[in-house]
C-alpha cells in the first residue's frame, strides 16, 4: 500500500504569527500531520513539542500525540 505524508507546524509560544519555531529551552509548537494513503482516506494527528536545551544543539521533544481520527473520501 503507497502512503504519503504531509506535515505543517506552528509554534504557540505567544500570539503573533510567527512561521518559523523559537529554539529557546522549554518553547512549545504543535505539529499537524497528515497521512494519505492509496485508498483514499486521510489519518490527522497532533503533535505537542517542547524545545530541549539551547540551539543548536537542543532538539524538539515529543510530549503528547493527540489522534484527530481517520477521515475518508
Amino acid at each position: 500500500m503507497e502512503s504519503e505524508g504531509y506535515t505543517t507546524s506552528t509554534s504557540s509560544f505567544n500570539s503573533d504569527y510567527n512561521p518559523n519555531a523559537n529554539h529557546v529551552n522549554g518553547a512549545e509548537r504543535k505539529i499537524a500531520n497528515f497521512l494519505f494513503n492509496s485508498s483514499s482516506s486521510c489519518k490527522v494527528t497532533i503533535t505537542e513539542q517542547k524545545y530541549s536545551g539551547t540551539y543548536p544543539n537542543g532538539e524538539w521533544q515529543t510530549q503528547n500525540t493527540i489522534s484527530v481520527g481517520n477521515f475518508t473520501k
